[in-house]
């Protein structure tokens, strides 16, 4: 049986299929994002915070694939893989783009590694049975990577008014101890949504045997 947040997200984005299907906004919105600028906002904080300037990228949830586009608009060609595990998102990616899509099972992240991993909305949810469900995913996630990770959360630094209750808002220094846990070399990005109500970090790999020394 999937769990409740597998379950949330199930159903969240089969809505959204149905109610956009056809129109064209239709990737944005079924992503869950308000427009195409919101959407490619994120997609620009990750790629900046990522420092990317060309390499392979897993887009881990990579829902209708937009990502993909949104890369080749503004690098060029790329190695791209994306990973979903929602059957109806990954049809309307595989219909639209020529990439590289496969269907992974709900939080499997057996997927090959790559130069970059990036994951955008992935942890828009709660979940009532491991609260901090999303440290793991990170730690697995930074594993895949050879250069760096870059993901993003909701920030509890947004409007009351503007939250619901099934979703998950971390603090600021909740993603920078996260951060600080898992790399020394890190990035956040906390000032690219209008609303203070997106952080987006990034995880960078480093030579262990580099030592500096005070010059």
């Amino acid at each position: 049986m999937l769990n409740s947040r597998a379950n949330i997200i199930k159903e969240f984005h089969a809505g959204l299929l149905n109610r956009y299907k056809g129109t064209e906004m239709s990737s944005p919105m079924v992503c869950g994002w308000s427009s195409r600028e919101s959407q490619e906002a994120r997609f620009s904080a990750l790629m900046r915070t990522l420092k990317y300037n060309g390499g392979s990228i897993v887009d881990y949830g990579c829902g209708t694939g937009d990502l993909y586009a949104f890369i080749v608009r503004h690098f060029g060609h790329v190695q791209y893989t994306g990973v979903d595990f929602h059957e109806g998102m990954l049809r309307q990616a595989k219909h639209k783009y020529n990439a590289e899509f496969i269907r992974c099972g709900f939080d499997d992240i057996s997927f090959e590694p790559a130069d970059f991993v990036v994951a955008s909305g992935v942890f828009q949810f709660r979940d009532a049975l491991n609260p901090a469900y999303y440290d793991q995913i990170v730690k697995d996630l930074f594993s895949k990577s050879r250069v760096a990770l870059a993901v993003n959360f909701l920030s509890d630094t947004r409007q009351d008014s503007e939250e619901i209750d099934s979703e998950l808002y971390l603090q600021p220094c909740q993603v920078v101890q996260l951060a600080a846990s898992i790399s020394p070399m890190w990035a956040i990005d906390h000032s690219y949504h209008v609303g203070f109500g997106d952080i987006t970090m990034a995880l960078f790999h480093w030579d262990r045997n580099q030592h500096w020394t005070r010059p």
